[in-house]
């Protein structure tokens, strides 16, 4: 007999006890369901995943900052 533990989103978990043939056939779906995931990931990865790691990027707008000066100085050399 095999136990296969359940984890709910609650966090709380339970065990059962099932035969041997019912594991292998649950093995075989939990590596099949990984095998899936995989395929989906390695084809492109979500910007939320990667911000949920840490992973940030620039954004490609530009920077509030540096428009400012850009037109100050813009403006400067004009009014020289």
């Amino acid at each position: 007999m095999q136990t296969i533990k359940y984890i709910f989103a609650d966090g709380t978990t339970s065990e059962i006890e099932v035969t041997d043939e019912f594991y292998t056939l649950y093995a075989e779906l939990v590596q099949q369901e990984k095998r899936n995931h995989w395929k989906e990931t390695r084809r492109h990865t979500s910007l939320n995943y990667l911000m949920e790691n840490g992973i940030d990027f620039e954004s490609p707008a530009a920077d509030p900052l540096s428009v400012l000066l850009r037109s100050e100085d813009e403006e400067r050399i004009h009014n020289v």
